[in-house]
């Protein structure tokens, strides 16, 4: 857990990336979630 942590105060680029993948599969999730409880 202390990477996790770590990578959100790092700015550097593989972090960016690590954070904007991290983003985007929550939300790939969250929205196949709530059509999967909508059906």
């Amino acid at each position: 857990m202390k990477n996790k942590t770590l990578s959100y105060k790092c700015n550097c680029l593989h972090c960016q990336q690590k954070r904007e993948q991290i983003n985007s599969s929550k939300l790939y999730w969250e929205k196949l979630i709530l059509g999967k409880n909508l059906s």
